[in-house]
């Protein structure tokens, strides 16, 4: 989250140089046209959003966007017309077998991180790094908690127990 904050304060600082009258001259400043390249990985897609949300909020003209898997998704979606709002609603709706599932912020959180690292060992420490911030007080089975309810609500299957280790999302269910 923090580097989050330093590119949105950068975004921000750019957006004023754009705007900023500088030496006065006769010849009209030619604008920079700014593309947007977007990465995969499923935790990035929220980011990407995020990112189009302060473009917009400062002003900052996007000429063109390219993306690989979800980054070409949120792309695509953005040039179609839908606004960084509809995009985190959007990204944020879980369907699972073909049912929408209700999900609660932490949950969400949850699963992201895991989907992030499909069948990769998370640690509890991990994850409550993912779920919480510094100054929240996490109560010992805070993540065992929210793991219960995505097997309950999703397939008990899908997130796998790796004694002594931590978590992992199944890459099968």
């Amino acid at each position: 989250m923090k580097s989050l904050g330093r590119i949105i304060r950068s975004v921000k600082a750019f957006g004023r140089g754009l705007s900023g009258t500088g030496s006065e001259t006769q010849q009209v400043p030619r604008q920079p046209r700014i593309g947007l390249a977007l990465g995969g990985g499923f935790a990035r897609g929220i980011a990407h959003v995020g990112i189009l949300k302060v473009l917009e909020e400062e002003n900052i003209p996007i000429s063109f966007i390219a993306g690989t898997s979800v980054g070409a998704l949120i792309g695509a979606a953005y040039c179609g017309g839908l606004s960084p709002a509809d995009l985190v609603e959007v990204a944020k709706r879980v369907r699972f077998r073909g049912r929408d599932v209700p999900l609660s912020a932490r949950e969400y959180a949850l699963l992201e991180a895991l989907a992030d690292r499909p069948g990769r060992v998370m640690s509890r420490a991990q994850l409550e790094e993912r779920l919480y911030g510094w100054d929240e007080e996490i109560a010992s089975n805070a993540v065992e908690v929210h793991i219960h309810a995505l097997r309950r609500k999703l397939d008990a299957a899908l997130i796998r127990n790796v004694r002594g280790l931590g978590y992992s999302l199944a890459t099968e269910a």
